[in-house]
């Protein structure tokens, strides 16, 4: 059955396209050749052919995502606490306060097992000089 149809086409004369034909074809040829003017093109209509690139996929989850978002924004905003008045200050600690402060970092420095820096005071200078006689004996040899 191929085969029939191949010498049929093989008996076919090639038949001329008419001018009319050709000069059309080959003008529309050329006007797709000449690069297009861009001066429609701007750096606005850029952005919004990359977003609609970007969001074309799946519009109705991007907006479904972006509603969601709106929603904890003002979710967020609503419960936000009031911001003190700079009049209403607080009052400085008590001294039982104080106190318990203090014990409850001395308790902290046992369970760590360092020292009360406070009780133990500043550590002593180290003595200027050698700490062996080894030294002396090497330089004097």
């Amino acid at each position: 059955m191929n085969d029939d149809f191949e010498s049929k086409l093989q008996r076919q004369r090639l038949r001329r396209i008419p001018a009319e034909w050709r000069a059309e074809i080959l003008a529309a040829a050329e006007a797709e050749r000449r690069p297009t003017k861009l001066a429609g093109v701007t750096l606005a209509s850029l952005f919004k052919q990359r977003l609609r690139e970007l969001f074309w996929p799946a519009p109705q989850a991007w907006a479904g995502l972006a509603t969601l978002w709106l929603v904890v924004l003002v979710l967020n905003f609503a419960t936000r606490e009031a911001a003190p008045d700079s009049t209403s200050r607080s009052a400085p600690p008590s001294p039982e306060m104080l106190r318990l402060l203090k014990q409850q970092e001395q308790l902290l420095a046992e369970l760590v097992d360092q020292p009360d820096f406070a009780a133990v005071g500043r550590p002593k200078a180290a003595p200027l000089g050698p700490r062996s006689g080894r030294r002396e004996e090497t330089l004097n040899a």
